[in-house]
């Protein structure tokens, strides 16, 4: 049995717990934990969990201070350096309920990884889906124009390509959003 006020007496709180083990590349954390370990790894877990916290609201902040682009049919965070690529993406879709961004359009989002990749990470509101943006088709286009991978989901997808291809991305993705909005509206669609 759990001890209330813990982030293990939870399902939801412990599987937010786990997750900032894994985004902070620290699983092997979680997994003592969740084997039942409750002294010095939940400790660590617990610590990186406030940590985790905290570099999300640094990441609002950066974005509300730095600024979020309107590149046309959607939004661009630079993240540069300064916010982890495991976490832009978790970012990128707070920034609708932080009430940074209207939610008229997706949010593009990159940070510069460890190998110097550009990270992008694309986030869209349910409303934006069903008038037939695809989030994993259009990074999986843009990131192919762009020498890069991506995919994903329809609300939510991913994609890596090199930083000296970042506008050339950018550019892509933005028409790929535009082209699926228009061939939604077309009529006969």
């Amino acid at each position: 049995l759990e001890q209330d006020k813990t982030f293990v007496k939870d399902a939801k709180d412990f599987s937010t717990l786990l997750n900032a083990c894994g985004r902070h590349e620290r699983g092997d954390i979680g997994l003592k934990v969740a084997m039942g370990d409750r002294d010095i790894y939940y400790g660590m877990a617990a610590a990186l969990l406030q940590q985790h916290r905290r570099m999300l609201r640094d990441g609002i902040e950066y974005a509300k201070q730095h600024g979020v682009v309107d590149v046309g049919h959607c939004y661009l965070l630079d993240g540069g350096t300064a916010i982890k690529d495991t976490l832009i993406g978790v970012i990128a879709g707070m920034l609708y309920g932080a009430q940074v961004i209207g939610q008229d359009k997706p949010i593009l989002a990159f940070s510069i990884d460890e190998e110097s990749n550009c990270k992008f990470s694309a986030r869209a509101t349910w409303p934006l889906v069903r008038k037939g943006v695809h989030l994993g088709e259009a990074m999986k286009k843009a990131a192919s124009a762009a020498g890069g991978e991506g995919g994903g989901h329809n609300i939510a997808a991913g994609a890596t390509v090199p930083v000296a291809r970042k506008d050339d991305f950018v550019r892509a993705f933005d028409a790929e959003v535009a082209s699926q909005l228009s061939a939604s509206s077309s009529p006969g669609s």
